[in-house]
C-alpha cells in the first residue's frame, strides 16, 4: 500500500528524498517524527530511483513497464517521478509529462505493469520438468523481461518459451 504524498507531506517527502539521494546521513523525516510507513515509502522511492535512474533517462515502453512493475502501484510510480523531477532540476517537465502520458496510455490499453503477475509460476515450470532452484528463477526473470516487451503474453506463450529454454539451455 502506498503512502499519501499530498500537500505539505509531499513537499517534505520530496525534500527528504533529495537529501537522501545527495548522501545526507539520517532521514530528516525521522527527526521530524513522521510515521515509519511514510519514511519507508520515501526510502523505497530512493531505492527505486537508484535502481532505475538509467532507464528513466532514456525511457521507452519497456523501461516504463519495468518501472511500473518495480513500483508495484500507480501512486509510488507518480511519487517517484515527482522526486526525480525535484532531484534533477535539469529534467524538463515535458519529459516527466511524456512518461506520465505514456504510462496512462498503457493503463488505457491494458499493458501497464502495476501489480503485474506472470501467467505462470514456478510450479508450472516444475511441471515441465525443470528442476527447482536457480533455473526456475532465471527462467521467471527471462519471462518477466519478455512481459516488459509484450505484457499481453499468455500462459501458453510462456510455457512454449519455457520449453525452448529448457531444451536449449538447461539440458544441452
Amino acid at each position: 500500500m502506498s503512502t499519501d504524498f499530498s500537500l505539505l507531506n509531499k513537499s517534505l517527502a520530496i525534500d527528504s528524498f533529495v537529501l537522501l539521494t545527495l548522501g545526507i546521513k539520517g532521514n530528516p523525516l525521522f527527526y521530524m517524527k513522521y510515521p515509519t510507513s511514510f519514511i519507508r515509502e520515501v526510502e523505497n522511492i530512493k531505492r527505486l530511483f537508484e535502481k532505475e535512474k538509467d532507464a528513466i533517462i532514456d525511457f521507452d515502453d519497456r523501461a516504463i513497464r519495468k518501472l511500473q512493475y518495480d513500483c508495484k502501484n500507480k501512486e509510488t510510480f507518480e511519487n517517484l517521478l515527482d522526486c526525480i523531477a525535484a532531484y534533477n532540476y535539469c529534467v524538463d517537465t515535458e519529459y516527466i509529462n511524456n512518461i506520465l502520458e505514456t504510462s496512462k496510455a498503457m493503463e488505457s490499453d491494458g499493458t501497464a505493469m502495476f501489480n503485474y503477475k506472470l501467467p505462470i509460476n514456478g510450479d508450472d515450470l516444475v511441471g515441465l520438468g525443470i528442476m527447482p532452484g536457480k533455473q526456475i528463477r532465471v527462467l521467471l526473470n527471462t519471462l518477466i523481461d519478455k512481459a516488459f516487451i509484450d505484457p499481453t503474453i499468455t500462459k501458453e506463450e510462456c510455457l512454449n518459451i519455457a520449453l525452448l529454454y529448457k531444451n536449449n539451455v538447461f539440458y544441452m
